[in-house]
């Protein structure tokens, strides 16, 4: 198995948005909201850089990240840079990150953080619905520590970043 982490191209939208439409909320997936192909087409356009991990033609994890202020942001990440400026000044916004369920467990997410870590400035800042122990364990397998905690539409959340 030879797997590349790259940028993605403009025409891995559609396996992009498949994966994560998979793994999200609707779905009984661990990530929060849907994924339509017109939300993942402004997520692309709106973001720092998404990176790819590729076996042979098909994209089998990918990560996004984001500026922590813009006129465009979600309400929970707008939550966040009211509820916590000091933690977000500088940093970014990490995530959402997606491994087909075939390939977890391995090096893949530590090579897309790697990957994506290189290609910004300042702190990765994620957040984690506080029931997802499985996200929590594997992004603390990643270096990262949890940083504050928060609820936003009565779910609880705890913010994570490196040190």
């Amino acid at each position: 198995m030879n797997i590349i982490f790259e940028p993605m191209k403009e025409n891995d939208l559609s396996q992009i948005t498949q994966l994560l439409h998979k793994h999200s909320a609707s779905e009984n997936g661990g990530l929060l909201g849907d994924f339509t192909e017109e939300k993942v087409q402004i997520m692309v356009k709106t973001s720092f850089s998404v990176i790819v991990a590729r076996n042979n033609d098909a994209i089998i994890g990918v990560v996004f990240s984001f500026p922590m202020t813009g006129s465009d942001l979600p309400p929970l990440v707008a939550q966040i840079n009211h509820q916590f400026p000091n933690l977000v000044k500088h940093n970014w916004l990490y995530g959402p990150v997606c491994i087909d369920e075939n390939f977890r467990g391995g090096t893949i997410l530590q090579s897309l953080f790697d990957k994506i870590c290189r290609e910004n400035r300042g702190k990765p800042i994620a957040f984690i619905n506080n029931d997802n122990i499985r996200s929590i364990r594997a992004h603390a397998k990643l270096g990262m520590v949890r940083i504050a905690d928060f609820d936003f539409q009565d779910t609880s959340y705890i913010l994570v970043s490196t040190l």
